[in-house]
């Protein structure tokens, strides 16, 4: 889906509400000739992040990195489910403004602290790094094997966890570094499992066995 999740919303017939809000769409049911739009990246991020950290986002503080499809769902999850702070660092610090107030205006009434947007450089990140929870790669950096450019790990909080949408066989190198650095880490397989189980479900009204599609998902990669 990637990078087609905003663009796609023009050529639907509906959206339901939490895609409208996220402003992007990663699965489409066709009932009847009516195509309607769903976005179940957010519930599967809080899914992984809660099977593989057993980590809440209730009054936590989380930087996600990048600003686009993915960082918009991360964002409306993150944010519903009681974050106290979400920064989000984009090499295009004027994409994370806009997404910061853009979703000001949309979550008016939610129990979500603040949010900040910042540049995608040392300095910035090592300022606010220590007090961080959580880091979340949403961009598509280290899909073909490269790495953030400037990211100073080393000043990560020691109990933060490094979560990255991104999987790839041995991880990425920020999942690498991050756990060289004793950080717990993860990358993005739980995450496209269980956005894949809602998505199933959408389709056939039925929900697959617990933990099926991620054994599933674990296997295919490994055969590669």
């Amino acid at each position: 889906t990637v990078p087609h999740k905003e663009e796609i919303c023009r050529y639907l017939d509906a959206i339901d509400a939490e895609a409208r809000l996220i402003g992007a769409v990663n699965t489409i049911v066709n009932r009847q000739g009516t195509l309607t739009g769903y976005n179940t990246d957010g519930l599967g991020l809080l899914r992984s992040l809660e099977e593989d950290f057993g980590f809440r986002p209730e009054g936590r503080r989380i930087l996600l990195l990048g600003a686009g499809g993915a960082c918009r769902a991360a964002l409306a999850a993150l944010a519903r489910a009681g974050a106290a702070w979400i920064g989000m660092a984009n090499r295009t610090r004027s994409r994370a403004e806009t997404l910061v107030r853009e979703f000001e205006s949309k979550l008016v009434g939610t129990t979500f602290a603040s949010f900040s947007s910042l540049n995608l450089e040392a300095e910035a990140l090592a300022a606010v790094f220590p007090g961080i929870d959580l880091v979340v790669n949403t961009s598509s950096v280290g899909l073909k094997g490269e790495a953030f450019a400037a990211l100073p790990l080393a000043a990560l909080n020691p109990r933060a966890s490094v979560y990255d949408m991104v999987y790839l066989p041995g991880g990425t190198p920020l999942l690498r570094t991050a756990r060289d650095l004793g950080h717990r880490a993860a990358d993005g397989t739980g995450m496209l499992a269980a956005q894949g189980e809602e998505a199933f479900r959408l389709w056939t009204g039925v929900s697959p066995p617990p933990g099926e599609m991620r054994t599933t998902v674990l296997r295919e990669l490994s055969s590669r």
